[in-house]
């Protein structure tokens, strides 16, 4: 779940290449970071944008009414999409699909907000230029590049747009006529056709409710779409057109986002909040069945660094970050394929065992532990020496996994105890 290079540029990289406005705000509504398609949608300067609230992107009247009630439900609710009124520099205005999602941090506690806006103007002029109904629909699915079906009410394919075959793959004559779901997903299918059926028989206005689905390209791959349905009647038949919006960079940055959010930047383990939610995952297995985990079924293993300020106070902070990050790869060592290694904070780590076999297994990978952090460590300013001590809890029925944790970390301090150690009385060599 590592992304490769460095994060921060690995993102950036990720935003300037999705072709729609892309912005982030804090919890205040003050700009932190707009990528270059967005500033230039509203006609400004990226650097003149840091720093402004949002509002100076939208009339007063079309922010209050508009975007405001987005940022509420998508601060409550994690998401909010919807069409909203845009004013640039230059005093003009212009239509956007706008999605807001919300950003925490460790503690759930929102952090701000991302924001992604899709400019309507050429897609709304070129239906506005139109004279009848099917005409303007012929038009645009020449011209849109988002995927277009017409569907029968069946959901026979009538019409489809040209970008089928640009972005999927697809000569229209070969899909013309094929149930279009035969290029969803088979897990997404009874989800798209429940979708379809109930939109044949809604009101044309309808609130439209986006399904996310997986469409096979040409080339058998899946990727990920958000299809907007609308009926369109025809006499006494009614059909559907079908607008599937391609959210695969979306998905692919939400998911970074996701990891950043639960990864530990400099070791690249799981940090603590990603230690807490997979453990509670593996707790939850046997909650689902019916029952909880019996005694044994799940270990974490609590590891105190001693003598790790004295490596930081006497080689500095740069060794102490190499030992940190070796220590991360030595754990990865000591467990299965399956197990969880984490940051908990600070000189702290932890192992979680899934299923191990009993307790002699466990107690033999904290012996393989404390073994592993006990060989010296070469870092950038010198060797250092320094030991670990391991604190072990299986979880009991019914518990969650703070509790888990917090009984193996007060038997880490037992155990240090019973050593007779101190955190500063191990010290680091040069």
């Amino acid at each position: 779940m590592e992304p490769s290079g460095p994060p921060a540029e690995w993102l950036r990289r990720i935003v300037e290449q999705i072709g729609e406005g892309v912005g982030v705000a804090d919890t205040q509504g003050r700009i932190v970071f707009i990528n270059g398609t967005g500033a230039a949608m509203v006609g400004w300067p990226v650097e003149e944008l840091l720093g402004r609230h949002i509002s100076v992107l939208h009339r007063p009247e079309a922010y209050r009414r508009q975007l405001e009630p987005l940022r509420q439900r998508a601060l409550k609710e994690g998401t909010a999409r919807g069409v909203a009124e845009h004013l640039r520099r230059d005093g003009t205005v212009f239509l956007g699909e706008t999605t807001i999602s919300r950003l925490t941090d460790e503690a759930g506690r929102p952090l701000g907000l991302v924001r992604t806006v899709r400019d309507l103007t050429d897609e709304l002029a070129a239906q506005a230029r139109e004279e009848t109904q099917r005409e303007r629909l012929a038009t645009i699915l020449g011209v849109l590049r988002d995927l277009v079906l017409v569907l029968g009410p069946t959901g026979e394919i009538r019409m489809v747009s040209g970008s089928w075959t640009q972005r999927a793959g697809y000569p229209v004559a070969a899909m013309v006529g094929r149930s279009a779901f035969d290029f969803v997903h088979p897990d997404d299918q009874v989800r798209a056709a429940t979708r379809a059926a109930e939109r044949l028989e809604e009101p044309a206005d309808s609130p439209v409710r986006p399904v996310e689905l997986r469409i096979r390209h040409a080339d058998g791959q899946y990727r990920w779409y958000e299809a907007l349905a609308s009926p369109l009647r025809s006499g006494s038949e009614t059909e559907l057109v079908v607008t599937l919006r391609s959210i695969d960079h979306h998905r692919a940055l939400a998911e970074q986002l996701q990891v950043l959010a639960r990864s530990d930047a400099l070791t690249g383990l799981a940090n603590r909040r990603g230690a807490l939610e997979d453990l509670e995952v593996l707790l939850d297995r046997w909650r689902v069945a019916g029952r909880a985990p019996a005694v044994g079924q799940v270990a974490v293993l609590f590891v105190d660094l001693d003598g790790f300020k004295v490596v930081n106070d006497t080689l500095g902070h740069g060794a102490g970050d190499d030992v940190l990050v070796e220590a991360g790869r030595r754990l990865r060592g000591c467990v299965r394929r399956g197990d969880l290694v984490a940051r908990w904070g600070g000189d702290e780590l932890l192992v979680v065992l899934a299923d191990p076999p009993d307790q002699a297994f466990v107690d033999r990978v904290a012996e393989r532990v404390a073994a592993a952090l006990a060989e010296p460590f070469a870092t950038r300013a010198g060797p250092a020496s320094l030991q670990a001590s391991v604190g072990v809890a299986l979880a009991a029925p019914g518990e969650g996994a703070e509790e888990v944790v917090r009984r193996a970390d007060r038997a880490m301090y037992a155990k240090k105890q019973a050593l007779g150690r101190h955190p500063t009385a191990v010290s680091g060599g040069r």
